[in-house]
């Protein structure tokens, strides 16, 4: 704001907009009152009339008083895609506007031992695989369940717990926080929020209470009247409410479809291109597409013929009314059991008098291991058959979640192909109780969807897996099978925008004849010189098994170079084994070159983490 664009009286104000003037003022939060004060001081050779109006606002030196005795709140996230940062800043942000002293800071990032040091600590954390913290707060989790995790008898902490429903350990890394903190001694602020993957409206609700709650006690330790709360709800994917989301997503078209693998492979891997129409929906290079899919019509007959249900039989959803078989075939999560859809049936077995069913499925859900156990591998089919209770057409509909999203790397990039966006989908299937399964969305896309076809999607970013913003950095990507696909969206990217830092990918797959996916796109890359290095492995082209972090050793001393550099290294691809494993090989390969402990190297190898040098995508 400059002094010519602020209207500053001239004449003596009347009582009326004198009155307007105090009105607004006391509506404003104290943050923007000290800036105003600041402001219009510095503007009093312009009115004079102005200043005497500033003395008179009753509400501006309460508001300052009330500044300097709120406490220092400390916000700390968590998160692997960026939704825990995001909602992390809409927090900061609205806590600052309030007069709070904020500090804000990744947990990868912060000191543990200073927990012991904080008045007020807002945790937001997501869950990462089956129920372990995400890469940033391993360390934090970690150090809170040692021995070495102090008392801490003076601390107020809040915990917004994110995850997804359709896992048995839902929520599970916040739940421990919130858990462990209270142990040690803490005063919970607020009860803890456990929040879906459609997160957004739970973390709107929870942040007002937070506001509310830390303005009620300032309120009550000063005697003072605190200014009403504007909520702030945080744009969804930088886009308005009325943009395609998670919540309404955009039907895309399928453009294209290719099969990758070529004939005798034992995979089944897609290239799909969607059109984006005129949607107005743009993501970047790291960002991933949510894809709602149909699920499996043999499924849902067998589903409904085996409980002996009507199909066309109305039910209510969501509160809308469809007929079942509509329901179960584009809204039911069928094919993955989660423990809240357990919940769900054993308490439905406990009301109809089944006891034994209903002991039976306490018994699963009452240990962490024997829930992932037990609904490892299987659909809502398997359930109804090891524990068989007659249930009506609403009585289904209202036990069972509704389906959600896959995420798929985005594997191009907009500048170079505008208007597209293309994934690559490995088809998920497996044999299990005699019954041939494929995965929701891969059986979706391999068996159903066709060119001309259109499949509801919409766009996740993912603020934790971005290029570097300097194009003369050197990058490194390690990307085994389907997991290629975002450095495909890198180098088109790095192609596109003429940058000249190096770039090194690791491939590796099973056999180089039939499962070199965009092997002509590589090596266009290498001729173009936008590739500068190519190492692949195929594990099943050699007697002993070959795989990316074998060829990372074969060339250690060079990827040390390049990581001395400022290389950026990135991973995408199987969280169980194969991110595990390349993160171990890297670390030896940092103490093997630079002639340091392991320990040493480690320590290098969380630095770059904590500096957004190492970077994963895995699932």
């Amino acid at each position: 704001m400059t002094q010519a664009s602020f209207a500053v009286p001239t004449e003596p104000l009347s009582k009326d907009e004198a009155q307007q003037w105090q009105t607004w003022a006391r509506g404003i939060s104290p943050g923007q009152l000290q800036w105003l004060s600041g402001y219009l001081t510095g503007i009093q050779h312009s009115s004079a009339q102005l200043l005497e109006l500033i003395r008179d606002l009753p509400a501006l030196a309460p508001a300052e008083a009330a500044v300097t005795d709120k406490p220092k709140v400390t916000v700390l996230f968590g998160s692997k895609t960026g939704n825990g940062k995001q909602i992390a800043g809409q927090l900061q942000a609205q806590l600052a506007d309030a007069g709070f002293e904020v500090a804000l800071q990744d947990m990868n990032r912060y000191k543990p031992a200073d927990l012991e040091k904080e008045q007020t600590a807002i945790l937001i954390v997501s869950t990462h695989g089956e129920g372990d913290p995400p890469p940033s707060a391993e360390d934090l989790h970690a150090f809170l369940h040692s021995r070495k995790a102090p008392q801490l008898p003076n601390l107020r902490f809040a915990v917004l717990a994110l995850g997804d429903r359709s896992y048995a350990s839902f929520c599970q890394t916040g739940k421990e926080f919130d858990q462990r903190l209270e142990a040690l001694g803490g005063k919970r602020l607020a009860a803890r929020i456990d929040a879906d993957v459609d997160y957004q409206d739970a973390a709107d609700s929870w942040i007002a209470d937070i506001l509310n709650i830390l303005q009620q006690n300032i309120s009550q330790k000063t005697n003072l009247p605190q200014p009403a709360l504007h909520v702030r709800a945080a744009a969804r994917n930088g886009k308005t409410a009325e943009s395609f989301n998670r919540k309404r997503p955009y039907q895309a078209e399928v453009l294209d479809k290719v099969l990758l693998n070529g004939r005798g492979s034992a995979k089944k891997t897609y290239h799909a291109e969607l059109s984006l129409g005129d949607s107005g929906l743009t993501y970047q290079p790291g960002d991933t597409l949510g894809i709602y899919a149909d699920n499996d019509p043999a499924l849902v007959s067998a589903l409904t013929a085996d409980l002996g249900l009507n199909a066309e039989k109305q039910v209510t959803a969501a509160g809308k009314d469809y007929p079942l078989n509509e329901w179960l075939t584009g809204h039911a999560e069928l094919t993955t059991v989660s423990g809240v859809f357990l919940q769900n049936y054993r308490k439905l077995a406990s009301d109809k008098g089944f006891a034994s069913i209903a002991d039976g499925l306490s018994q699963i859900l009452d240990a962490k291991d024997r829930t992932s156990a037990f609904t490892y591998g299987k659909d809502v089919w398997d359930v109804f058959r090891a524990f068989p209770i007659p249930v009506t057409e609403q009585e289904l509909t209202g036990m069972l979640l509704p389906v959600q999203p896959r995420l798929y790397s985005i594997a191009s990039a907009l500048s170079a192909y505008p208007g597209e966006v293309h994934v690559t989908v490995g088809k998920v299937t497996y044999a299990h109780n005699d019954r041939l399964r494929t995965g929701l969305v891969s059986g979706f896309i391999a068996d159903q969807l066709q060119a001309g076809g259109k499949a509801r999607v919409f766009i996740d970013q993912n603020e934790s897996f971005r290029l570097p913003e300097s194009g003369d950095l050197p990058v490194i990507m390690v990307g085994p099978g389907t997991g290629v696909a975002p450095f495909r969206a890198f180098l088109q990217e790095r192609q596109e925008t003429g940058a000249r830092g190096k770039n090194w990918l690791f491939f590796g797959d099973q056999h180089f004849s039939t499962d070199f996916l965009y092997q002509l796109e590589w090596q266009r890359f290498l001729k173009d010189g936008v590739l500068t290095r190519l190492n692949t492995a195929f594990s099943r082209d050699t007697r002993q098994k070959v795989y990316v972090q074998h060829r990372m050793q074969e060339h250690a001393a060079t990827l040390y170079e390049w990581l001395e550099e400022g290389a950026r290294f990135y991973v995408c691809g199987d969280a169980k084994r194969m991110a595990k494993d390349v993160k171990q090989t890297l670390i030896g390969i940092i103490a093997e070159q630079a002639g340091v402990e392991n320990e040493k190297a480690a320590e290098y190898v969380k630095e770059l983490i904590r500096d957004g040098r190492y970077m994963e995508d895995v699932y």
